[in-house]
């Protein structure tokens, strides 16, 4: 048992100090005090460690002292290649801008017949947002539609702002974009069915019954009324 204690000493210290030792620093190193324990050092050095030049060398624990350097050297290298990279583009943000004052690059407006705008372009460019205390119609019928789930709005849309002309409602445009929505539909398919609903309803004006829509004992009712409406007791018609 001696020497599995001597040769876990001697492991030990050789890692911690990264170097291999002489017979009487072996001794030192396990504390030796009876000649047991010097036996059982001796044994050790002699079973597991090679005596060159007064000093006892084991390959294992060289090749691993060597590998612990070789990766904390490499490890180094790259800590350092790191920050220096992040030291250079510290730098390069904080350098002045040369083209400070150059003209932004020319921009051709928008038109009504361009393609579509995104949820992003409508938020900050074409009408305002929700906080402005003004919003024109079309911008607030976009509003309204794009909180129900329809996002290729746009405000500028000709259709949208004849719909509106015309007397179209927010509520008629939200009931549409609803449906529209239920069936995957987008913001060209809104304004389809608030025409088609306006369309139809101009059609049908003068074929619509105007008011109460009378039961059956009413008809029944009127109907008598107008029978009876030129009747004359018998007197009567004889004085005549």
């Amino acid at each position: 048992m001696l020497e599995h204690g001597a040769y876990t000493l001697l492991i030990h210290s050789c890692y911690d100090r990264e170097r291999f030792p002489t017979l009487e620093e072996a001794l030192e190193w396990c504390w030796v005090r009876t000649p047991e324990e010097e036996a059982a050092v001796k044994f050790v050095l002699s079973k597991f460690f090679d005596l060159v030049d007064g000093v006892y060398y084991q390959n294992r624990i060289q090749e691993e002292i060597s590998k612990y350097h070789e990766n904390a050297s490499t490890n180094k290298r790259i800590a350092t290649e790191r920050e220096e990279k992040r030291r250079n583009r510290t730098r390069t943000v904080h350098e002045p801008c040369s083209s400070v004052n150059e003209p932004p690059p020319n921009q051709e407006p928008r038109t009504i017949n361009q393609e579509p705008l995104t949820s992003e372009e409508i938020i900050h460019t074409d009408y305002p947002s929700q906080q402005s205390s003004n919003p024109t119609p079309a911008a607030s019928v976009c509003l309204a539609i794009k909180k129900i789930g329809i996002i290729d709005l746009n405000p500028s849309h000709p259709e949208l702002l004849m719909l509106i002309e015309a007397g179209a409602t927010i509520d008629e445009f939200m009931h549409a974009a609803r449906t529209a929505k239920d069936k995957s539909k987008g913001f060209a398919y809104v304004l389809g069915i608030v025409k088609g609903q306006r369309t139809e309803a101009a059609k049908a004006k003068g074929k619509v019954l105007q008011g109460k829509i009378p039961n059956k004992a009413e008809a029944l009712l009127q109907n008598n009324l107008e029978t009876v409406s030129d009747w004359e007791p018998p007197e009567m018609r004889a004085q005549k």
